[in-house]
């Protein structure tokens, strides 16, 4: 599977289509629990492809769907690791999102990101 991800979904999370970018991220959050991602490089840039997308992107449900993702990432512990330096700006990004649209999966996300 992983080598399926890098080759055709990963690509995904760069394209100009707001649409692309969502459901490649929804790709990773659905499986993301169940991989082992054998190439660590894979894994970090998915966390930084999904941070980037949670932090600067302009569409709301792609910034959404980053969030969702980012919180099924955690589980990772490399993951985790690449992105406690930027705790600060995830959870602010968060806040801003929940002001945005109300959400109980976003809620359950954070919850997530803070335990």
């Amino acid at each position: 599977m992983d080598p399926m991800l890098t080759s055709h979904v990963l690509p995904v999370l760069q394209n100009q289509q707001p649409f692309l970018r969502m459901r490649g991220l929804w790709i990773y959050a659905k499986y993301v629990e169940e991989m082992q991602f054998k190439n660590e490089e894979h894994l970090a840039k998915v966390v930084e492809l999904s941070y980037t997308c949670l932090i600067s992107d302009t569409q709301l449900p792609v910034r959404l769907q980053a969030a969702l993702t980012i919180s099924k990432l955690l589980d990772k512990e490399k993951a985790a690791e690449v992105l406690k330096p930027h705790l600060a700006q995830i959870l602010q990004a968060f806040l801003k999102l929940m002001s945005e649209i109300e959400s109980e999966e976003l809620v359950n996300a954070l919850e997530e990101v803070v335990t």
